[in-house]
């Protein structure tokens, strides 16, 4: 049996993988004022810890505790991005994990997991 993913999962999954493509140009664009800096390092390796993220959460079986464990761990992960985004003023970077939380939210408004296995 295979797992369907949530629409709420494949949008976080696309969005967090957006932040990181944003943090990695704002890493190596130079003069946008944040090149190189270890801010823009930070933002750009938080976003792809989320996207590891998204990805136990939304797309594997993965069990409960562990699922709990990188919910809550999401939750500091997508706040602390967000500041340290506004921080250094990277509004698109801060837009793009926006959409990143508001897929994770949605990810447990759908249909339960049992629900949601389809048999290939």
């Amino acid at each position: 049996m295979t797992r369907t993913p949530s629409p709420g999962a494949r949008l976080f999954f696309i969005a967090a993988i957006g932040a990181t493509l944003i943090g990695t140009v704002n890493v190596f664009l130079p003069d946008n004022g944040i090149t190189m800096t270890f801010g823009a390092w930070l933002v750009t390796v938080s976003s792809a810890l989320l996207v590891l993220a998204a990805w136990v959460l939304g797309f594997t079986g993965a069990g409960r505790g562990i699922k709990i464990t990188f919910a809550v761990l999401t939750v500091l992960g997508l706040l602390g991005t967000v500041l340290a985004a506004v921080m250094l003023m990277s509004w698109l970077h801060v837009a793009a994990v926006a959409v990143a939380a508001i897929g994770f939210l949605t990810m447990g408004l759908g249909a339960s997991s049992h629900q949601r296995e389809v048999t290939a």
